[in-house]
């Protein structure tokens, strides 16, 4: 089972601090876009364990911002941003750039050192074929990105200078520039580590939804309710077969690593790292969904009595439910 960490707002699908976006309205600057239960990107202006979270649709923030003269161009950029699927940093680099929209901190969009750190044994599938390239077995000792590093760099380690130089050859670089091929190749595969623990993180709840909608659909309270049921039941089918179809597609993309290690080119090593970073988007917008609606269901229940079943059937029709068909024609193309 995936480690527990606890994520700052860089680790997070579905918050976005927009401290980073270049606003000219500071106030704003100090708020967060989140996606709520629906899949809505509203303004977050505050979050407290006790009292909640106090937040405004973009279509009401002229009542609470100044965007008077030069400033109405911080509400559209906010507005566009609120429409964005997901914002996983690695959805984030693609949407930004399609929106135009420059970061002054180009470091911004990282995970944050502890999330990092906690994907290491999700990384581990993408290291290992990297180490055995340059050392003929994949038993050398290295962890992440900066031990493999600080191993090519390893006076000690002559008996690998050849095993990169084959390596930059079939890269179609020059030695100098295997560092950098090694940032990117981090880079690229870190986000597949970040969505697969995020796949992995919610399977207990996603149990426990599947479970508790089972319960409900066939309860002796629903008899006469066919209609009903079959709409919860419905709505608990496509979460799960979303959930199925990003575990099919990281699982895609660990047999395509292999393959490319297999027959290593600098045709197949940039089609792949291409092939990744389209489907980041697609990937994140699914997750972010996912993780939205078992997170408002287990709220839902914290505060609730549980003995309503009008109002359970209500919540899930009305706000589980809301936004799911957008998600239906994401398709994933191997390319």
């Amino acid at each position: 089972m995936s480690s527990v960490v606890q994520m700052n707002d860089n680790d997070c699908l579905h918050v976005l601090p927009l401290s980073m976006i270049p606003l000219q309205v500071k106030a704003l600057q100090k708020t967060c876009l989140i996606k709520n239960t629906r899949l809505e990107g509203v303004v977050e202006l505050y979050r407290d364990g006790n009292i909640g979270s106090g937040q405004i649709a973009t279509d009401g923030l002229e009542k609470t911002f100044d965007f008077s003269g030069d400033r109405a161009k911080d509400l559209a950029v906010v507005r566009k941003l609120s429409v964005l699927p997901s914002y996983d940093v690695y959805s984030l680099r693609v949407s930004l750039r399609r929106l135009k929209i420059q970061l002054e901190d180009v470091d911004a969009l990282k995970l944050s050192d502890e999330m990092a750190i906690s994907l290491m044994d999700h990384m581990g599938a993408f290291t290992r074929p990297l180490v055995a390239k340059i050392y003929g077995s994949s038993d050398v000792q290295a962890t992440s990105f900066t031990d493999v590093l600080k191993l090519f760099t390893d006076p000690n380690a002559d008996s690998a200078r050849q095993n990169l130089r084959s390596l930059a050859k079939s890269l179609e670089i020059e030695l100098i520039q295997i560092p950098t091929f090694l940032e990117d190749y981090a880079d690229v595969f870190l986000s597949l580590s970040f969505y697969q623990k995020c796949h992995d993180d919610k399977v207990e709840d996603l149990s426990e939804f599947l479970e508790d909608i089972g319960s409900l659909a066939h309860s002796p309270q629903m008899n006469g309710h066919a209609a009903a049921a079959q709409k919860i039941d419905t709505i608990a089918s496509h979460i799960r077969d979303l959930y199925a179809e990003v575990a099919n597609v990281l699982e895609l993309f660990r047999v395509r690593t292999v393959d490319m290690w297999e027959d290593l080119s600098a045709e197949h090593y940039k089609k792949m790292s291409r092939m990744i970073v389209e489907h980041q988007e697609n990937i994140g917008a699914i997750l972010c969904a996912i993780i939205v609606k078992l997170d408002a269901w287990k709220q839902s229940k914290s505060v609730s009595t549980g003995s309503n079943v009008s109002e359970k059937i209500a919540f899930i029709t009305r706000d589980i439910g809301f936004g799911l068909e957008r998600l239906s024609g994401l398709e994933f193309q191997d390319i």
